[in-house]
């Protein structure tokens, strides 16, 4: 993380790019067109997403952000993300990650790498295919593959979170009341 200013801390979000429109409302949960893909960024210092619907245990944060081309933008929040992995094209245990910021304004999902090492105690490897990221000496967790642009994304996919509604009744059931 830098520091800017006086205790002002700034992320930086590595490889994110601005939505090519404004939206409406900067809590709306369908960012369309935002990329659903985790992009493994060791230049990220924080996991950031546009997708509201897929943040876990929501609230409310305000936070700079630094990207590339030098211009800030804000997070709306923070939550969990659950990230169902695929590992040799079968579904593989979730993994849930934490402190991920909402961003809005974005169109990309960053993992911050060098974050998830230092805070998860979690080992990357990288070679010329994929990084795989695990637990000391386990199997891996998940793998980005690394594409031909020398860019990685996560296997697999993020789960939205599911809105339940149950009965209520602010009176207790009584056959009185239907007379």
């Amino acid at each position: 993380m830098a520091t800017v200013a006086a205790q002002h801390v700034v992320e930086r979000a590595g490889n994110a790019s601005f939505r090519s429109r404004d939206p409406s409302d900067p809590l709306s949960p369908l960012q369309l067109d935002a990329d659903n893909d985790w992009n493994a960024d060791t230049g990220a210092t924080s996991y950031v997403t546009p997708h509201r619907h897929w943040l876990r245990n929501y609230s409310p944060k305000r936070v700079p952000i630094k990207l590339a081309d030098n211009s800030v933008v804000y997070s709306a929040g923070v939550g969990s993300v659950v990230f169902h992995p695929t590992l040799e094209g079968k579904r593989g245990r979730a993994v849930e990650f934490l402190n991920v910021l909402h961003v809005p304004q974005l169109r990309n999902n960053l993992l911050a790498v060098l974050y998830l090492t230092r805070h998860s105690s979690i080992d990357v490897h990288i070679n010329a295919r994929q990084m795989s990221f695990s637990r000391s000496h386990g199997p891996p967790l998940f793998v980005a593959p690394i594409n031909q642009h020398n860019a990685a994304f996560l296997d697999g996919v993020t789960e939205p979170i599911t809105e339940y509604a149950s009965p209520a009744t602010t009176v207790p059931l009584d056959l009185a009341l239907w007379s």
